[in-house]
Formats: C-alpha cells, structure tokens, sequence
C-alpha cells in the first residue's frame, strides 16, 4: 500500500514503530560523525550525541518573521559528516529545506547520507523528496502518522531508503494489523484534517499576532516571541513548550481546528 501511495518499490519503505524508532535506527548506525541544526526534534540531538563520535550542531537561523536554515554554513561542514539530519519542517521552528538543495546535496556529498525527517510535510503542502529514494541510495526520509493522521497512540511510521546497508536494520514486526488498518483509513481523512488545522493556525495567529510577534511556520503548530504575561495565561490552559536560539526565547504550542481555536482564544481572553 505505501509503495503504491509514494510511487517507490515497496521494498524501500522500512515500516517502524513510530517515527522516533525511525530516526533511533538509521541514526545509530555506526555513524563516526552526525550533524544536525538546533533547535530540531528533541531526541534527534540525542541519538547523534549517542551513536556519533563526531556530534556538530548549527543554530537555526532568526529572520524577521520566520526562521531559516544557514545552508551556506552547512554545507561548508557537511564534508566532515558522514550523516546528516534535516527535518523539513523543522519540529520547532516550522522552516524547510528547499528541494533543490537536498538534490544538490545529494549529488554533491555522495558519501554523506541525508536523513529527511518530514514528520509535518503535510503541513508544507505535501512537498516532499520521497519520490528521490530510487535514485540516490545516500537519502534517507522518515515518515510519521502522529500529527496530520493523528495516528500517535497508534505508533506507526516508517523511513525509505535504497541503500540495503539500511534496510536490512528494519524491525521485523513493527506493528499489528489493527495499526496497518488504521494507517491506511486515515488517508481518507488526512487531507481534510490538515485543512482544518490550517484554518484554526490562522485564527490563533491573527489573534496572537495582537500582542506578540508571530513567526511563520510550516507545521501544525504556532510560534511567538515569548512574553511573560502571555506565558503566564498560557500555563493556565494550553500545554506549550518554550525554545531559545542565540538568546531569544519563543513559545510554541499545537494549533487547533477552528472551533477549538476559537474558544482557545476566549479562554485566553479570559
């Protein structure tokens, strides 16, 4: 069904127990030096820190009103790297990775791999570099259903790649019938889904950007500069996370379909 759903043999897709075992496996294998840019999903850094002798970190770069990677900067290290983790989006800070510049990458580092974390693609509108798997055997991506499908107490993902020296690490039985079934249901539901979201981010952005600087992100979440008084409402009613990147602090929390944004904004109102 996945081969079929992505265009790709369905001897590439690695089926994992949840996107984090994904990660978890491709990352840990016996890589000597792993880079990745921070902040970026938390147990990432982790893995890297574990199973790389070598562990480089790039802070994500601050713009106006969004965040971006430094590709001038990352590309300068990617030579002293044999594996490289980039989620697009970010899981913090929503930016991306242009397409172009992973095929660049790919041609270009053929000895580094590329793992391609696109947990929120969705959220991106679909773009994605998983049709590249067949062609380039350096290029890794992780797929989880936790977010657009809402499948996370389900834990169900799974990572394609042509390069056997990873396929042959996939776990046996990564998941039960009744997941497979789920997973494939929701494919119904998940354009609709995600459209919703959409609508409800755009009503607690519009709100929010009233009394705090909001920056445009490419997931299912909404980020502003962190304010005290704002942080103050919000541990009340919402459960958020706070970040900070060269001295500046932010606050990021799950956008809501719009009715619940809407009443998400009276409690905050409140």
């Amino acid at each position: 069904f996945l081969g079929s759903q992505y265009k790709i043999p369905k001897e590439y897709i690695c089926m994992t127990s949840g996107a984090e075992e994904a990660v978890r496996i491709v990352l840990s294998n016996s890589p000597l030096s792993g880079l990745n840019f921070t902040p970026t999903w938390g147990l990432a850094p982790i893995f890297n820190d574990l199973y790389a002798k070598i562990h480089t970190q790039i802070s994500v770069d601050i713009l106006d009103d969004s965040f971006d990677y430094n590709v001038q900067r990352l590309e300068k290290l990617i030579h002293a790297h044999q594996l490289v983790y980039l989620a697009s989006p970010n899981a913090f800070t929503g930016n991306i990775i242009d397409r172009s510049i992973i095929k660049q990458f790919l041609k270009q580092f053929s000895n580094t791999t590329f793992v391609i974390d696109e947990t929120y693609y969705q959220f991106n509108n679909y773009n994605t570099v998983i049709d590249l798997v067949p062609k380039y055997k350096n290029l890794i991506v992780v797929r989880s259903y936790s977010k657009a499908h809402g499948l996370a107490a389900d834990r169900f993902g799974f990572y394609a790649t042509s390069n056997k020296s990873f396929i042959d690490l996939r776990p046996a039985n990564p998941c039960s019938q009744s997941t497979v079934a789920k997973v494939i249901d929701s494919y119904n539901n998940v354009h609709k889904s995600v459209s919703l979201i959409k609508k409800g981010k755009k009503v607690m952005e519009e709100e929010l950007s009233k009394s705090a600087k909001v920056f445009r992100t490419k997931g299912n979440f909404v980020v502003c500069e962190f304010k005290q008084d704002l942080y103050d409402k919000m541990i009340k009613i919402a459960d958020f996370h706070t970040f900070d990147i060269d001295g500046c602090k932010f606050i990021k929390f799950t956008a809501l379909p719009k009715n619940l944004a809407e009443e998400f904004i009276k409690d905050l109102d409140a």
